[in-house]
């Protein structure tokens, strides 16, 4: 996502005001500390102009998914 940010010229603080998602919110994602709920997705993908795709590749999800189920709690 940050790299996708800074290619548009954009700061943190403008993709906060430009998808409503709170900058310490966004500095989480880029680090890799947390991931967007869907809906915020959706919000970063439209201020960014960019498919969500684009967003969770940028995250570390384009890896697929394990095989095996997880365990039950």
């Amino acid at each position: 996502m940050r790299q996708i940010r800074e290619e548009r010229k954009l700061s943190q603080e403008d993709l906060m005001a430009l998808a409503g998602v709170h900058r310490t919110q966004i500095s989480e994602y880029e680090r890799g500390r947390t991931a967007p709920e869907v809906e915020v997705l959706a919000k970063l993908s439209c201020a960014l102009e960019v498919p969500i795709g684009a967003l969770l590749a940028g995250i570390g999800w384009q890896e697929p998914l394990s095989a095996e189920p997880a365990e039950r709690r």
